[in-house]
């Protein structure tokens, strides 16, 4: 039959895609689920013709979800262009190419060179950028990777892609299983209601209660924890609630980084600071031009010689005005960033932390609050059994899970141990081929057929062999706390039983011997028992009690009353703490980050792992959800600096701390792999999302994606974000310098030809190229080359692990700290000093004043400082030596050699173009010998703490 379903039903059945609210009134309008059959052109028992599968995807879509506006690689490119200092640049390489065409004499290399630096930046961006998203969306794509179990036609198919459900499709659903879609549940086990584990998007850690009257809603994402039934799917995809709260995700603006901010500021600052020298030297020189004096004393004015060509001299005015506005804009700087952010975010996969937006990179060594999560995150998400009391013996467990009995158990104990734990569960574990064990279901459930498996258990052979032979079954639920179910067995029917201690304990009357004997249980024996499990339950664990009876004829009517019950064992499960989470949340204090849990676990449970791990101190308190929520903003406010524990919190109270962390001027990070925890990973400044057991929306929210669920992995980043900043300013330190010292030359030497101007020997008229030391194409070569280098060789330092020594960097201090300031004017002054020198007196190294050996001198003076200043500025304390590990970085070495190759071959063959002539051994020698004075000038200055005293926190290289 095809699929030909009336617009009325379309209208109504899209009232099944908005909300929760809408899609039950109208199930609840078309008579229940046999209405809403009729409707969807559907059947309980045969579900949908597989030829309409087409049709329903035209009309209600595909179950895929929308990616999240992906970028093209123009798009990339443009976003990577809208930057202040790479607007600047882009203007001034305009600004070069006109005046160095409507000049001529290939004079457009010059705004040839600027734009160059701007697409290589552009590209490098971009690149990253990109593949970055592809790394994403590769995970995202091995995550989305699920199968189900539809009826199509009147066949069963198993194993069916679940991005090919369509709305109108009958799910099987059992315990375990992944929900594919949003449904109505329109028939469950006929032994129980199924149970429905709903935290990864309410974030209520209890089971949800599900049945065809009262509670059919099933959503998307969501998991099977117990029982089984069948839904009629009605939302797919985007109209599920997951891709609801994804849509409205998307929608969210994003606030800038600390970084993006600071940057931002000094860009602005510099570009100001080269658009006025540059002004004021193209305004000087303009009018030494136009006033030149031909005997001393009188000026000629040249306004009448501009109509015959004359006026291009100006444009060379211009063009040193752009060329300084060139240098002012550190190019370089944009390139730092992105190959720190790209370096960094390439050693951070390495560390199991895939970051999907670059700047959160550096976000996370502003971080001063980590917001955790508790299960998977600080813990190994595996329910283990520790210790415990089986037939009267204690026992405990190794690391591997292996018990160690006092007393061996008798072998009918030990069967009715592996009844217990195999019958009263749904659950599964997988051995995979790594030899790590992958669960399936309730955690508990697993971890008692885990010590089963270890004592010589087979669940799947009992399951497989009394499926048959089960009289009565009566599973888990949250009202009795117990699970039960009565066989019938060769030797004759028994009943097992599992649950909370104290429910266990009222049906029993008995407890097991371990010698195939049952003895009563007294009072002074129930205390025991009971200060046993208080006694487990104080050391954080979870307590389940084992039980048995033996029935009597054939079982069915003593199966109707679970009395008399025998006691086997107790037993302690807990979710074992990562090995590595006490040391990384020391490190973490260490670092001056404040750690939070935040879990939706009871304030017992969660406050003994926060004491094992470190994170609760005697000082600090735990406060559970509901009273959270009844607190007022400032009241809160007041407790934050003590609130280590925030125990059954919901989603909105994550969020709410969060929210008000930062309105406490707190740089947050939030870890979350639920769809509920989505909202507070897009509000904190970095989201961090699990890899493993994180969500798809939760991953579509976050900045960077924890690929191994490890709180350890976490510190890494932090390390990894301190060391993206430092590089930055390491760079920074370098690049001013080089600034202010080309920028009081460029403007110096115009006002110095504004009084003496430089006339050709031969014609006597004003010569252009004596007007400054550093020409417009050696500036160029300085910054841009040196810079990039530069850029490449101190952004890609590796970091040390003094950088969880010290404090997080305030988010209102600058990108230029007092003691960079200090090691900027030092070198700047001397440099400065040394050149003015050389300038004053061009007999020193023979040569004729303002020629063009004079000032080939001083730009190889100039930039061999640069090339030592390189090494001062990989120091940003007091630290005096600034070698240290210097050999073990190759990138800064290889551009060191590359660098001091590049300006021999500038010098030695430049000619023309490079406006220099070629120097001799000992003129080489004696430039470089008076360059090299700047490295034991900042040792000096380091070493006597000059100025400013060493700061109370440690550099990364302060081990070296």
């Amino acid at each position: 039959m095809p699929f030909d379903t009336t617009k009325e039903d379309l209208a109504k059945l899209h009232d099944l895609q908005v909300t929760p609210e809408t899609r039950l009134r109208a199930f609840e309008g078309y008579r229940g689920a046999s209405g809403l059959f009729e409707v969807l052109r559907s059947s309980a028992l045969n579900g949908i013709f597989p030829a309409t599968c087409p049709e329903r995807e035209e009309a209600f879509g595909k179950n895929e979800y929308a990616e999240p506006d992906a970028k093209s690689f123009a798009e990339l490119c443009v976003e990577a262009l809208n930057d202040t200092t790479m607007i600047i640049l882009c203007v001034s390489a305009v600004l070069s190419l006109a005046i160095g065409v409507i000049k001529g004499d290939g004079e457009w290399y010059e705004g040839f060179a600027i734009l160059m630096a701007v697409v290589i930046v552009t590209l490098v961006t971009a690149v990253n950028e990109y593949k970055k998203e592809q790394q994403f969306q590769e995970l995202n794509k091995v995550k989305g990777e699920t199968t189900t179990s539809t009826v199509r036609g009147g066949t069963e198919q198993a194993g069916v892609d679940s991005g090919t459900v369509v709305v109108g499709d009958v799910v099987k659903l059992v315990m375990g299983d992944k929900i594919p879609a949003d449904g109505i549940l329109f028939m469950s086990s006929a032994y129980s209601d199924m149970q429905c584990d709903e935290s990864s998007l309410t974030g209520e850690a209890e089971t949800v209660k599900k049945n065809a009257e009262n509670s059919p809603m099933l959503y998307s994402g969501c998991l099977i924890a117990e029982g089984q039934g069948h839904m009629v799917v009605t939302s797919v995809g985007d109209t599920s609630q997951q891709g609801i709260i994804r849509m409205n995700l998307a929608d969210r603006e994003e606030d800038p980084t600390p970084l993006q901010e600071r940057l931002e500021v000094v860009a602005e600052l510099i570009g100001w600071v080269g658009v006025a020298v540059a002004t004021a030297s193209f305004v000087v020189l303009t009018i030494s031009w136009c006033l030149e004096s031909s005997d001393g004393v009188t000026y000629n004015y040249h306004w009448s010689e501009l109509q015959d060509g004359s006026w291009k001299g100006l444009l060379d005015f211009l063009i040193i005005a752009v060329t300084i506005v060139a240098v002012a804009v550190p190019e370089g700087l944009p390139l730092a960033v992105t190959i720190s952010l790209a370096y960094s975010m390439s050693k951070m996969m390495e560390d199991n932390n895939l970051v999907r937006k670059l700047h959160a990179c550096e976000t996370m060594g502003s971080a001063t609050n980590i917001c955790s999560d508790k299960t998977g995150t600080l813990t190994q998400n595996r329910m283990t059994v520790v210790k415990g009391f089986l037939c009267g013996s204690a026992f405990t467990t190794d690391s591997q899970g292996h018990p160690s009995v006092d007393n061996p158990m008798m072998p009918e104990a030990l069967t009715r141990l592996h009844m217990c734990a195999a019958l009263n569960s749904n659950a599964s574990v997988q051995m995979m081929e790594n030899g790590r064990h992958n669960f399936h279901g309730n955690k508990t459930e697993c971890a008692i057929l885990m010590l089963s498996n270890q004592l010589g258990g087979n669940y799947d052979r009992l399951r497989g062999d009394m499926n048959a032979s089960i009289i009565k079954r009566n599973p888990f639920n949250s009202a009795n706390k117990v699970a039960s179910v009565a066989v019938k067995l060769a030797k004759g029917p028994e009943m097992y039983m599992t649950g909370a201690p104290e429910m266990v304990l009222d049906h029993c009357t008995m407890k097991d011997s371990g010698k195939n004997s049952q003895v009563a249980l007294s009072a002074s024996d129930r205390k025991e028992v009971l200060d046993q499990v208080t006694g487990l339950a104080k050391t954080g664990l979870r307590t389940v009690a084992l039980a048995y009876r033996v029935l009597s004829g054939d079982g069915k009517q003593d199966a109707e009353v679970v009395e008399k019950m025998v006691l086997l064992g107790i037993i302690g499960i807990k979710d074992p703490l990562r090995d590595e989470v006490p040391d990384a949340v020391a490190a973490c204090k260490r670092a001056g980050i404040f750690v939070r849990m935040v879990t939706g676990d009871n304030v017992h449970t969660a406050t003994h792992i926060a004491k094992e791990c470190g994170i609760l101190t005697p000082n600090g308190i735990a406060i559970e959800g509901p009273e959270f929520n009844k607190m007022t903003d400032e009241e809160i406010k007041q407790r934050i600096p003590h609130l280590q524990v925030l125990a059954r919190s919901s989603p909105n109270d994550k969020f709410r701390l969060v929210r008000l962390l930062q309105e406490m001027d707190e740089v947050v990070a939030v870890t979350g792999d639920g769809t509920n925890d989505a909202p507070a990973l897009k509000k904190a400044n970095v989201g961090l999302s699990m890899g493993m057991a994180g969500t798809q929306v939760a991953m579509d929210a976050s900045d960077i994606v924890i690929i191994d669920d490890n709180f350890a992995s976490i510190v890494q980043s932090v390390k990894w974000g301190r060391s993206v900043f430092d590089n930055i300013r390491k760079f920074i330190q370098f690049q001013l310098t080089i600034n202010v010292v080309a920028l009081t030359i460029s403007f110096a030497s115009a006002v110095y030809c504004a009084f003496y101007p430089p006339n050709d020997t031969a014609t006597k008229a004003f010569d252009t190229e004596k007007c400054t030391p550093l020409n417009a194409i050696q500036l160029l070569w300085i910054n841009l080359i040196m810079d990039s280098m530069g850029a490449l060789a101190l952004a890609t330092e590796e970091p040390g692990e003094g950088l969880l020594k010290r404090k997080p960097i305030k988010p209102e201090e600058g990108m230029v700290s007092p003691m960079m300031w200090r090691n900027i004017a030092v070198q700047s002054s001397f440099q400065l000093l040394v050149l003015a020198i050389i300038f004053g007196d061009a007999s020193l190294f023979g040569s004729e004043a303002q020629s063009r050996h004079h000032y080939t001198i001083i730009f190889n003076v100039f930039v061999w400082c640069q090339i030592f200043n390189e090494f001062n500025s990989r120091r940003l304390d007091n630290t005096p030596g600034c070698f240290g590990k210097v050999t073990e970085s190759k990138i800064f070495m290889g551009v060191i050699v590359a660098t001091v190759v590049v300006q021999f071959l500038f010098v030695q063959y430049g000619g023309d173009y490079t406006k220099t002539v070629p120097l001799k051994a000992g003129e080489w020698i004696r430039t470089i010998g008076i360059a090299s004075l700047t490295i034991p000038l900042g040792y000096v200055v380091r070493s006597q703490q000059l100025f400013i005293k060493d700061e109370p926190q440690e550099n990364g290289l302060k081990e070296d």
